[in-house]
């Protein structure tokens, strides 16, 4: 991987961490205005207090990374299949018959992960993988749609709208699961199959890509 590209990505995490450290205060405000209103459900409790900008801003940020999200899955597909491609040529000039068995069916699988990838903005998935701040977001909102009586009608519309853009952000890290696995599976695949050739430079871009591919997502997580 060349230093820009290095650059390119640390920056990235920095980003990332940024916008993180900006909406934890809205996450939190949010979810201990639902927390005090279930304990203290006996006593008049009104949602309604809670701000209209808090959830503009949270769901500014759901539909943020779930863009981040989709762009640097996209990128880390793209990279991969076309170094894939340079490794079959390599593989092919010393053993053509092995390379046609080893990425005969790689393209097929990379059209599948793109094409699901892609089809999470119309199609909701269920996340697969227990991470505590989506657990509690998850429940926040549930309370809060349950709830009908303590909300006036412009901010349950606001909670329908968050609450899309939430699961669509779960149907991207569910999304983004499914890649790593592949990339991990894949490159482990590549690292054995290519021991007694001469591979070059490609697998070791390959691996760099989604060692800074998963620190990425895993950054995105802690939101």
């Amino acid at each position: 991987m060349q230093d820009a590209d290095i650059d390119q990505a640390e920056s990235a995490l920095t980003n990332i961490k940024t916008n993180l450290s900006h909406m934890k205060h809205f996450y939190l405000l949010l979810c201990w205005t639902v927390f005090t209103c279930g304990v203290f459900a006996q006593k008049p409790c009104s949602l309604d207090n809670l701000p209209s900008k808090t959830l503009s801003r949270l769901n500014a940020r759901f539909i943020s990374m779930s863009g981040d999200i989709q762009g640097r899955s996209c990128a880390l597909l793209v990279r991969m299949q076309n170094a894939e491609a340079r490794l079959k040529e390599r593989v092919a000039r010393q053993d053509s018959t092995k390379a046609a068995v080893m990425f005969g069916n790689s393209q097929a699988t990379y059209s599948n992960l793109q094409d699901k990838l892609q089809s999470t903005a119309s199609k909701s998935y269920s996340l697969n993988e227990y991470i505590p701040n989506v657990d509690s977001m998850a429940n926040a909102l549930h309370f809060l749609q349950l709830s009908p009586s303590f909300l006036s009608q412009d901010k349950l519309q606001q909670i329908a709208v968050l609450n899309t853009s939430f699961q669509l952000l779960q149907s991207k890290l569910q999304a983004a699961n499914e890649i790593q696995s592949f990339a991990q599976m894949r490159t482990a695949q590549l690292t054995a199959q290519l021991n007694n050739l001469n591979p070059g430079n490609c697998l070791q871009n390959i691996n760099q890509q989604v060692f800074h591919y998963q620190q990425q997502i895993t950054q995105l997580k802690i939101f």
